[in-house]
Protein backbone atom coordinates (compact mmCIF):
# COMPACT_ATOMS: atom_id res chain seq x y z
CA UNK A 1 0.00 0.00 0.00
CA UNK A 2 1.67 3.64 -0.42
CA UNK A 3 1.63 6.40 1.55
CA UNK A 4 -0.68 9.04 1.41
CA UNK A 5 0.94 12.47 -0.52
CA UNK A 6 3.47 14.31 0.65
CA UNK A 7 3.01 17.27 2.35
CA UNK A 8 2.74 20.58 0.13
CA UNK A 9 5.70 23.02 1.69
CA UNK A 10 3.96 26.25 1.69
CA UNK A 11 6.70 28.28 3.45
CA UNK A 12 5.03 30.29 5.73
CA UNK A 13 2.76 30.97 2.25
CA UNK A 14 5.46 32.97 0.64
CA UNK A 15 4.24 34.03 -3.00
CA UNK A 16 0.85 32.80 -2.53
CA UNK A 17 -1.12 36.01 -3.33
CA UNK A 18 -3.22 37.17 -0.69
CA UNK A 19 -3.84 41.06 -1.88
CA UNK A 20 -6.50 42.58 -0.69
CA UNK A 21 -9.28 42.73 -3.68
CA UNK A 22 -7.11 40.67 -5.87
CA UNK A 23 -7.94 37.38 -6.86
CA UNK A 24 -5.62 34.61 -4.94
CA UNK A 25 -4.98 30.90 -5.34
CA UNK A 26 -7.83 30.13 -2.44
CA UNK A 27 -10.45 32.18 -4.32
CA UNK A 28 -9.48 30.54 -7.59
CA UNK A 29 -9.83 26.81 -6.27
CA UNK A 30 -13.38 28.39 -4.73
CA UNK A 31 -14.77 29.06 -8.00
CA UNK A 32 -13.32 25.79 -9.48
CA UNK A 33 -15.02 24.17 -7.18
CA UNK A 34 -17.92 25.70 -7.30
CA UNK A 35 -18.61 25.13 -10.63
CA UNK A 36 -17.65 21.48 -9.71
CA UNK A 37 -20.26 21.04 -7.64
CA UNK A 38 -22.66 23.11 -9.20
CA UNK A 39 -22.66 22.51 -13.06
CA UNK A 40 -21.21 19.12 -12.71
CA UNK A 41 -17.94 20.43 -14.41
CA UNK A 42 -14.72 18.31 -14.42
CA UNK A 43 -12.20 20.58 -12.21
CA UNK A 44 -9.15 19.59 -15.03
CA UNK A 45 -11.59 21.69 -17.47
CA UNK A 46 -12.23 25.00 -15.44
CA UNK A 47 -9.01 25.24 -13.36
CA UNK A 48 -7.01 26.53 -16.23
CA UNK A 49 -10.08 29.44 -16.82
CA UNK A 50 -9.95 29.90 -13.30
CA UNK A 51 -6.29 30.46 -12.34
CA UNK A 52 -5.70 32.84 -15.45
CA UNK A 53 -3.73 35.52 -14.77
CA UNK A 54 -1.97 33.71 -11.71
CA UNK A 55 1.24 33.33 -10.91
CA UNK A 56 2.57 30.33 -11.35
CA UNK A 57 3.18 29.20 -7.77
CA UNK A 58 -0.53 30.44 -7.35
CA UNK A 59 -1.62 27.95 -9.68
CA UNK A 60 0.53 25.07 -8.54
CA UNK A 61 -1.06 25.96 -4.89
CA UNK A 62 -4.64 26.19 -6.26
CA UNK A 63 -4.40 23.07 -8.11
CA UNK A 64 -3.38 21.04 -5.36
CA UNK A 65 -6.33 22.55 -2.75
CA UNK A 66 -8.63 22.01 -5.61
CA UNK A 67 -7.79 18.90 -6.18
CA UNK A 68 -7.06 17.66 -2.84
CA UNK A 69 -10.76 18.96 -1.49
CA UNK A 70 -11.99 16.34 -4.07
CA UNK A 71 -9.93 13.77 -3.68
CA UNK A 72 -10.02 13.87 0.33
CA UNK A 73 -13.84 14.97 0.59
CA UNK A 74 -15.11 12.24 2.68
CA UNK A 75 -12.41 12.81 4.94
CA UNK A 76 -12.38 16.90 5.45
CA UNK A 77 -16.18 16.56 5.91
CA UNK A 78 -16.20 14.17 8.62
CA UNK A 79 -13.63 16.29 10.34
CA UNK A 80 -15.82 19.54 9.81
CA UNK A 81 -18.70 17.91 11.28
CA UNK A 82 -17.29 16.80 13.97
CA UNK A 83 -16.18 20.49 15.47
CA UNK A 84 -19.45 21.96 13.96
CA UNK A 85 -22.38 23.50 15.92
CA UNK A 86 -24.37 23.21 12.47
CA UNK A 87 -25.31 19.58 10.75
CA UNK A 88 -22.94 19.45 7.38
CA UNK A 89 -26.20 19.37 5.36
CA UNK A 90 -27.41 22.34 6.82
CA UNK A 91 -24.38 24.70 5.98
CA UNK A 92 -24.40 26.38 2.78
CA UNK A 93 -22.92 24.87 -0.03
CA UNK A 94 -20.27 27.93 -0.67
CA UNK A 95 -19.44 28.08 3.21
CA UNK A 96 -18.90 24.16 3.17
CA UNK A 97 -16.38 24.67 0.10
CA UNK A 98 -14.58 27.09 2.04
CA UNK A 99 -14.19 25.16 5.19
CA UNK A 100 -13.29 21.99 2.69
CA UNK A 101 -10.21 24.19 1.25
CA UNK A 102 -8.66 25.86 4.06
CA UNK A 103 -9.48 22.38 6.45
CA UNK A 104 -7.10 20.60 3.72
CA UNK A 105 -4.45 23.44 4.29
CA UNK A 106 -4.95 22.94 7.81
CA UNK A 107 -4.57 18.79 8.01
CA UNK A 108 -2.31 17.86 4.54
CA UNK A 109 -0.02 21.06 4.11
CA UNK A 110 2.51 22.77 5.82
CA UNK A 111 0.34 26.15 6.36
CA UNK A 112 0.68 28.51 8.98
CA UNK A 113 -2.57 28.08 10.62
CA UNK A 114 -3.79 30.93 11.61
CA UNK A 115 -2.89 32.51 7.90
CA UNK A 116 -5.13 29.58 6.09
CA UNK A 117 -7.85 30.45 8.97
CA UNK A 118 -7.40 34.08 8.30
CA UNK A 119 -7.95 33.73 4.60
CA UNK A 120 -11.11 31.36 4.93
CA UNK A 121 -12.40 34.31 6.80
CA UNK A 122 -11.82 36.74 4.66
CA UNK A 123 -13.13 34.61 2.10
CA UNK A 124 -16.24 34.31 3.27
CA UNK A 125 -16.78 37.94 3.80
CA UNK A 126 -16.25 38.09 0.19
CA UNK A 127 -18.62 35.44 -0.82
CA UNK A 128 -21.07 37.34 1.47
CA UNK A 129 -20.87 35.61 4.59
CA UNK A 130 -19.63 38.14 7.12
CA UNK A 131 -22.32 37.47 9.59
CA UNK A 132 -21.14 33.79 9.57
CA UNK A 133 -17.58 34.70 9.75
CA UNK A 134 -17.66 34.08 13.40
CA UNK A 135 -18.98 30.49 12.53
CA UNK A 136 -15.85 29.47 9.89
CA UNK A 137 -13.25 30.74 12.29
CA UNK A 138 -14.46 28.64 14.95
CA UNK A 139 -14.55 25.72 13.27
CA UNK A 140 -11.75 26.07 11.77
CA UNK A 141 -9.89 26.93 14.43
CA UNK A 142 -10.69 23.37 15.69
CA UNK A 143 -9.64 21.62 13.44
CA UNK A 144 -6.11 23.08 13.30
CA UNK A 145 -6.00 21.88 17.19
CA UNK A 146 -7.92 18.62 17.24
CA UNK A 147 -8.56 18.05 13.53
CA UNK A 148 -5.41 15.49 12.77
CA UNK A 149 -6.00 13.62 15.99
CA UNK A 150 -9.45 13.05 14.51
CA UNK A 151 -8.45 12.21 11.23
CA UNK A 152 -6.18 9.45 12.32
CA UNK A 153 -9.02 7.41 14.02
CA UNK A 154 -10.60 7.57 10.39
CA UNK A 155 -10.91 4.24 8.55
CA UNK A 156 -7.91 3.67 5.78
CA UNK A 157 -11.46 4.24 3.60
CA UNK A 158 -12.24 7.64 4.93
CA UNK A 159 -9.02 8.93 4.97
CA UNK A 160 -8.40 7.67 1.23
CA UNK A 161 -11.40 10.09 0.60
CA UNK A 162 -13.61 6.95 -0.53
CA UNK A 163 -17.53 7.57 0.25
CA UNK A 164 -19.42 4.05 1.43
CA UNK A 165 -20.59 3.49 -2.07
CA UNK A 166 -17.42 3.42 -3.85
CA UNK A 167 -15.92 1.29 -0.94
CA UNK A 168 -18.47 -1.36 -1.61
CA UNK A 169 -18.26 -1.82 -5.11
CA UNK A 170 -14.12 -1.80 -4.68
CA UNK A 171 -14.35 -4.15 -2.08
CA UNK A 172 -17.18 -6.11 -3.95
CA UNK A 173 -14.72 -6.29 -7.14
CA UNK A 174 -11.45 -6.87 -5.69
CA UNK A 175 -11.53 -7.39 -1.83
CA UNK A 176 -10.52 -5.65 1.37
CA UNK A 177 -7.05 -5.19 0.48
CA UNK A 178 -6.48 -4.63 -2.77
CA UNK A 179 -9.18 -2.13 -2.72
CA UNK A 180 -7.93 0.21 -0.72
CA UNK A 181 -4.34 -0.16 -2.91
CA UNK A 182 -6.44 1.33 -5.38
CA UNK A 183 -8.03 3.82 -3.35
CA UNK A 184 -4.63 5.27 -1.75
CA UNK A 185 -2.51 4.72 -5.52
CA UNK A 186 -5.12 7.45 -6.28
CA UNK A 187 -3.68 9.58 -3.95
CA UNK A 188 0.32 9.29 -5.16
CA UNK A 189 1.99 12.16 -6.51
CA UNK A 190 3.03 11.95 -9.67
CA UNK A 191 5.21 14.55 -10.93
CA UNK A 192 5.83 13.32 -14.34
CA UNK A 193 3.89 12.83 -17.68
CA UNK A 194 3.37 9.97 -19.65
CA UNK A 195 4.17 10.71 -23.32
CA UNK A 196 3.80 8.45 -26.69
CA UNK A 197 6.93 9.53 -28.61
CA UNK A 198 5.13 9.70 -32.70
CA UNK A 199 7.69 7.91 -34.71
CA UNK A 200 6.23 9.19 -38.07
CA UNK A 201 7.17 12.72 -37.33
CA UNK A 202 10.57 12.03 -34.74
CA UNK A 203 13.13 9.95 -34.30
CA UNK A 204 14.57 9.01 -30.89
CA UNK A 205 17.10 11.12 -31.03
CA UNK A 206 15.25 14.34 -32.40
CA UNK A 207 12.38 13.99 -29.38
CA UNK A 208 14.88 13.71 -26.92
CA UNK A 209 16.94 16.35 -27.96
CA UNK A 210 13.97 18.86 -28.89
CA UNK A 211 12.75 18.21 -24.84
CA UNK A 212 15.97 18.45 -23.59
CA UNK A 213 16.57 21.84 -25.29
CA UNK A 214 13.29 22.92 -23.47
CA UNK A 215 14.62 21.90 -20.28
CA UNK A 216 12.67 18.52 -20.07
CA UNK A 217 14.15 15.22 -19.09
CA UNK A 218 12.69 11.65 -20.53
CA UNK A 219 13.10 8.60 -18.94
CA UNK A 220 11.24 5.47 -20.87
CA UNK A 221 8.51 3.97 -19.20
CA UNK A 222 9.77 0.24 -19.66
CA UNK A 223 5.91 -0.88 -20.17
CA UNK A 224 5.27 0.28 -23.56
CA UNK A 225 7.22 1.24 -26.72
CA UNK A 226 7.94 4.25 -27.38
CA UNK A 227 6.37 6.24 -23.70
CA UNK A 228 8.23 8.31 -21.94
CA UNK A 229 8.16 9.58 -18.07
CA UNK A 230 8.77 13.64 -18.62
CA UNK A 231 9.38 15.89 -15.97
CA UNK A 232 9.61 19.70 -16.32
CA UNK A 233 9.07 23.16 -14.32
CA UNK A 234 5.90 23.61 -16.47
CA UNK A 235 3.17 21.57 -18.56
CA UNK A 236 4.82 19.14 -21.17
CA UNK A 237 1.76 20.35 -23.13
CA UNK A 238 2.84 24.13 -23.44
CA UNK A 239 5.84 22.82 -25.51
CA UNK A 240 7.30 23.52 -29.05
CA UNK A 241 7.84 19.85 -28.99
CA UNK A 242 4.60 19.07 -28.74
CA UNK A 243 2.86 21.59 -30.81
CA UNK A 244 5.03 20.36 -33.41
CA UNK A 245 3.41 16.90 -32.84
CA UNK A 246 6.64 15.24 -31.49
CA UNK A 247 4.80 13.21 -28.99
CA UNK A 248 1.31 13.11 -27.34
CA UNK A 249 -0.05 12.77 -24.33
CA UNK A 250 -0.93 9.53 -23.30
CA UNK A 251 -1.86 7.07 -20.45
CA UNK A 252 0.27 4.03 -20.02
CA UNK A 253 -3.69 1.50 -20.45
CA UNK A 254 -3.98 3.58 -23.22
CA UNK A 255 -0.87 2.85 -24.97
CA UNK A 256 -1.20 -0.42 -23.96
CA UNK A 257 -4.40 -0.59 -25.80
CA UNK A 258 -2.72 0.03 -29.02
CA UNK A 259 -0.30 -2.63 -28.40
CA UNK A 260 -2.85 -5.18 -27.86
CA UNK A 261 -3.06 -5.16 -32.19
CA UNK A 262 0.30 -4.26 -32.96
CA UNK A 263 1.26 -6.97 -35.02
CA UNK A 264 -2.00 -6.05 -37.33
CA UNK A 265 -0.17 -2.38 -37.77
CA UNK A 266 2.85 -4.51 -38.57
CA UNK A 267 1.10 -6.40 -41.14
CA UNK A 268 -1.48 -3.70 -42.40
CA UNK A 269 -1.41 -2.65 -46.10
CA UNK A 270 -3.20 0.31 -48.30
CA UNK A 271 -5.98 -1.51 -48.28
CA UNK A 272 -6.81 -1.94 -44.78
CA UNK A 273 -9.33 0.65 -42.47
CA UNK A 274 -9.96 1.29 -39.57
CA UNK A 275 -12.91 2.80 -37.77
CA UNK A 276 -12.17 4.35 -34.55
CA UNK A 277 -16.31 4.70 -32.82
CA UNK A 278 -15.71 6.84 -29.82
CA UNK A 279 -12.56 8.66 -30.39
CA UNK A 280 -12.06 11.65 -29.49
CA UNK A 281 -8.84 13.02 -28.97
CA UNK A 282 -7.98 10.75 -31.14
CA UNK A 283 -5.06 8.80 -29.20
CA UNK A 284 -5.51 5.57 -30.24
CA UNK A 285 -6.60 5.57 -33.55
CA UNK A 286 -3.27 8.35 -33.99
CA UNK A 287 -1.53 5.25 -32.01
CA UNK A 288 -2.08 3.18 -34.71
CA UNK A 289 -1.32 4.74 -37.40
CA UNK A 290 1.90 5.68 -36.32
CA UNK A 291 2.48 2.40 -35.82
CA UNK A 292 1.90 1.56 -39.38
CA UNK A 293 3.56 4.97 -41.28
CA UNK A 294 6.29 4.60 -39.03
CA UNK A 295 6.59 1.29 -40.24
CA UNK A 296 6.91 1.94 -43.59
CA UNK A 297 8.27 5.67 -43.20
CA UNK A 298 12.00 6.49 -42.21
CA UNK A 299 11.72 8.12 -38.66
CA UNK A 300 15.54 8.40 -38.36
CA UNK A 301 14.65 12.11 -39.98
CA UNK A 302 12.41 14.89 -37.69
CA UNK A 303 11.61 17.06 -40.88
CA UNK A 304 9.24 19.25 -38.34
CA UNK A 305 12.25 20.01 -36.67
CA UNK A 306 15.48 19.91 -39.07
CA UNK A 307 13.16 21.86 -41.74
CA UNK A 308 10.89 24.53 -39.70
CA UNK A 309 9.29 25.42 -43.16
CA UNK A 310 8.25 21.69 -43.80
CA UNK A 311 4.56 21.52 -42.69
CA UNK A 312 5.06 17.33 -42.65
CA UNK A 313 7.15 14.44 -42.98
CA UNK A 314 7.18 13.05 -46.60
CA UNK A 315 4.24 10.84 -47.43
CA UNK A 316 4.31 7.68 -46.46
CA UNK A 317 4.53 4.50 -49.34
CA UNK A 318 0.32 4.12 -49.24
CA UNK A 319 -2.21 5.93 -47.09
CA UNK A 320 -4.98 4.09 -45.13
CA UNK A 321 -8.68 4.60 -44.94
CA UNK A 322 -9.16 6.08 -40.97
CA UNK A 323 -12.87 7.00 -39.68
CA UNK A 324 -12.36 8.95 -36.45
CA UNK A 325 -16.03 9.32 -35.19
CA UNK A 326 -17.45 11.05 -31.67
CA UNK A 327 -20.59 12.14 -30.59
CA UNK A 328 -20.51 15.66 -30.81
CA UNK A 329 -18.75 18.23 -32.63
CA UNK A 330 -17.16 19.69 -29.44
CA UNK A 331 -15.28 16.15 -29.27
CA UNK A 332 -14.55 15.52 -33.19
CA UNK A 333 -12.91 19.44 -32.42
CA UNK A 334 -10.97 17.67 -30.42
CA UNK A 335 -9.93 15.21 -33.10
CA UNK A 336 -9.21 17.74 -35.33
CA UNK A 337 -6.59 20.01 -33.19
CA UNK A 338 -4.71 17.28 -32.72
CA UNK A 339 -4.55 16.28 -36.51
CA UNK A 340 -3.41 19.69 -37.08
CA UNK A 341 -0.80 18.83 -35.12
CA UNK A 342 -0.35 15.57 -35.81
CA UNK A 343 -0.63 15.07 -39.93
CA UNK A 344 -1.27 11.56 -39.91
CA UNK A 345 -2.85 10.75 -43.98
CA UNK A 346 -5.76 9.10 -44.88
CA UNK A 347 -8.18 10.42 -41.68
CA UNK A 348 -12.06 10.96 -42.13
CA UNK A 349 -13.59 12.62 -39.12
CA UNK A 350 -17.12 11.99 -38.28
CA UNK A 351 -19.52 13.46 -36.18
CA UNK A 352 -22.52 11.13 -34.92
CA UNK A 353 -23.68 8.67 -32.49
CA UNK A 354 -21.66 5.26 -32.73
CA UNK A 355 -24.86 3.44 -31.91
CA UNK A 356 -26.78 4.59 -34.19
CA UNK A 357 -26.16 1.82 -37.65
CA UNK A 358 -24.60 3.22 -40.97
CA UNK A 359 -25.18 1.19 -44.07
CA UNK A 360 -22.22 2.10 -45.78
CA UNK A 361 -20.29 1.21 -42.91
CA UNK A 362 -21.45 -2.36 -42.90
CA UNK A 363 -18.37 -4.67 -42.96
CA UNK A 364 -16.15 -2.01 -44.40
CA UNK A 365 -13.17 -2.39 -41.66
CA UNK A 366 -10.25 -4.21 -40.47
CA UNK A 367 -9.82 -2.77 -37.25
CA UNK A 368 -12.50 -1.07 -35.24
CA UNK A 369 -11.43 0.44 -31.97
CA UNK A 370 -13.37 0.56 -29.75
CA UNK A 371 -12.63 2.95 -26.45
CA UNK A 372 -15.95 3.20 -25.29
CA UNK A 373 -17.61 5.97 -22.80
CA UNK A 374 -17.49 4.41 -19.20
CA UNK A 375 -17.58 5.41 -15.45
CA UNK A 376 -13.86 6.16 -15.76
CA UNK A 377 -13.45 4.67 -12.48
CA UNK A 378 -9.83 3.81 -13.27
CA UNK A 379 -8.50 7.50 -13.78
CA UNK A 380 -9.92 8.60 -10.09
CA UNK A 381 -6.24 10.16 -9.35
CA UNK A 382 -6.72 12.69 -12.22
CA UNK A 383 -10.72 12.45 -11.93
CA UNK A 384 -11.35 12.80 -8.73
CA UNK A 385 -14.99 14.01 -8.66
CA UNK A 386 -16.03 10.69 -10.03
CA UNK A 387 -15.83 9.08 -6.20
CA UNK A 388 -18.36 11.35 -5.26
CA UNK A 389 -20.53 11.27 -8.93
CA UNK A 390 -20.61 7.41 -9.19
CA UNK A 391 -23.94 5.85 -8.30
CA UNK A 392 -25.38 2.23 -9.15
CA UNK A 393 -27.37 4.12 -11.63
CA UNK A 394 -25.48 5.22 -13.12
CA UNK A 395 -22.97 2.26 -13.38
CA UNK A 396 -26.08 0.57 -15.18
CA UNK A 397 -26.97 2.99 -17.89
CA UNK A 398 -22.55 3.19 -19.02
CA UNK A 399 -22.91 -0.87 -18.46
CA UNK A 400 -25.87 -0.69 -21.36
CA UNK A 401 -24.85 2.02 -23.31
CA UNK A 402 -21.86 0.14 -24.17
CA UNK A 403 -23.74 -3.05 -25.03
CA UNK A 404 -25.25 -0.82 -27.63
CA UNK A 405 -22.39 0.67 -29.18
CA UNK A 406 -21.28 -3.15 -29.02
CA UNK A 407 -23.93 -4.15 -30.86
CA UNK A 408 -23.74 -1.78 -33.40
CA UNK A 409 -20.36 -1.65 -34.63
CA UNK A 410 -19.60 -5.22 -34.67
CA UNK A 411 -21.64 -4.91 -38.04
CA UNK A 412 -19.16 -3.02 -39.55
CA UNK A 413 -16.35 -5.36 -38.83
CA UNK A 414 -15.26 -7.51 -42.08
CA UNK A 415 -14.88 -11.25 -42.22
CA UNK A 416 -11.35 -11.89 -40.22
CA UNK A 417 -11.38 -8.70 -38.58
CA UNK A 418 -11.06 -7.17 -34.95
CA UNK A 419 -12.34 -5.40 -32.42
CA UNK A 420 -9.88 -3.46 -30.91
CA UNK A 421 -12.11 -2.93 -27.04
CA UNK A 422 -11.25 -0.88 -24.15
CA UNK A 423 -12.34 0.91 -21.52
CA UNK A 424 -10.84 3.37 -17.98
CA UNK A 425 -12.77 1.77 -15.86
CA UNK A 426 -12.41 -1.14 -12.53
CA UNK A 427 -15.66 -1.74 -13.27
CA UNK A 428 -15.91 -5.65 -14.23
CA UNK A 429 -19.72 -5.16 -15.35
CA UNK A 430 -18.25 -2.31 -18.00
CA UNK A 431 -15.32 -4.66 -18.97
CA UNK A 432 -14.89 -8.60 -19.14
CA UNK A 433 -18.30 -9.30 -18.28
CA UNK A 434 -19.71 -6.93 -21.18
CA UNK A 435 -17.48 -8.53 -23.48
CA UNK A 436 -18.69 -12.03 -22.35
CA UNK A 437 -22.20 -11.17 -22.48
CA UNK A 438 -21.30 -9.84 -26.50
CA UNK A 439 -19.47 -13.11 -27.18
CA UNK A 440 -22.82 -15.12 -25.97
CA UNK A 441 -24.76 -13.45 -28.41
CA UNK A 442 -22.16 -12.63 -31.27
CA UNK A 443 -20.49 -16.63 -31.90
CA UNK A 444 -18.63 -15.63 -34.72
CA UNK A 445 -16.43 -13.40 -32.54
CA UNK A 446 -13.70 -14.59 -30.01
CA UNK A 447 -11.29 -13.03 -27.94
CA UNK A 448 -7.72 -13.40 -29.11
CA UNK A 449 -4.74 -13.42 -27.03
CA UNK A 450 -2.01 -10.31 -27.27
CA UNK A 451 0.75 -11.90 -24.39
CA UNK A 452 3.35 -11.39 -27.23
CA UNK A 453 2.64 -7.56 -27.68
CA UNK A 454 3.10 -6.90 -23.96
CA UNK A 455 5.98 -5.96 -22.01
CA UNK A 456 7.00 -8.98 -19.69
CA UNK A 457 5.80 -7.81 -16.51
CA UNK A 458 1.54 -8.25 -17.60
CA UNK A 459 2.48 -11.39 -19.89
CA UNK A 460 0.97 -13.44 -17.07
CA UNK A 461 -1.75 -11.22 -16.13
CA UNK A 462 -3.06 -11.48 -20.01
CA UNK A 463 -2.37 -15.27 -19.90
CA UNK A 464 -3.23 -15.94 -23.28
CA UNK A 465 -7.19 -14.79 -22.64
CA UNK A 466 -7.01 -12.12 -24.66
CA UNK A 467 -8.49 -10.02 -22.34
CA UNK A 468 -6.38 -7.69 -19.88
CA UNK A 469 -7.82 -5.93 -16.30
CA UNK A 470 -4.79 -3.09 -15.57
CA UNK A 471 -5.41 -2.21 -11.77
CA UNK A 472 -3.74 0.82 -9.88
CA UNK A 473 -0.59 -0.68 -8.11
CA UNK A 474 0.08 -3.86 -9.99
CA UNK A 475 1.52 -1.26 -12.92
CA UNK A 476 2.29 2.31 -12.84
CA UNK A 477 -0.78 3.18 -14.70
CA UNK A 478 -4.45 3.72 -13.97
CA UNK A 479 -6.99 1.40 -13.94
CA UNK A 480 -7.50 -0.02 -17.96
CA UNK A 481 -9.42 -3.39 -19.41
CA UNK A 482 -8.02 -4.13 -22.47
CA UNK A 483 -9.68 -7.27 -24.91
CA UNK A 484 -8.83 -8.30 -28.19
CA UNK A 485 -11.73 -9.60 -30.70
CA UNK A 486 -11.50 -11.64 -33.70
CA UNK A 487 -14.64 -12.36 -36.02
CA UNK A 488 -14.67 -15.52 -38.29
CA UNK A 489 -13.91 -15.32 -42.16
Amino acid sequence: MTPDKPVLRLDAQKGINTRPGAKNAREAAFSALRRVFRDKSFLSDVLTEETEGLSPRDRAFARRISFGVLERKTALDLVIASFSSTPLKKIKPKLLIILELASYELLYTDAVSYAAVNEAVSLAKRKGYAALSGFVNAVLRAVSRKGKEYLDKLDPWERAGIPPFLKEKLILWYGEEKGLTIAEEALRERDETVVRRNRFFASEEAFLASLAAEGFTAVKTGFSADTWYVKGERPVFSTESFKKGLFCIQELGSCLAGDAVRDQAEQAGENFAIFDAASSPGGKLFHFLDLVYGRVHSATQDLKSENPQASAPALPQFTLRAVASDLTEARTNLIRENLRRMPYPGVEIRTGDAAEFLHTYKEAFDLVIADLPCSGLGTLSKNPELRLRTTEESLREIAALQQRILENICLYVKPGGTIAYSTCTLNPAENTENVHRFLAAHPEFSLVPFTENLPDPLKSAEGGKGELQLVPGDYPGEGFYIARLHKAE
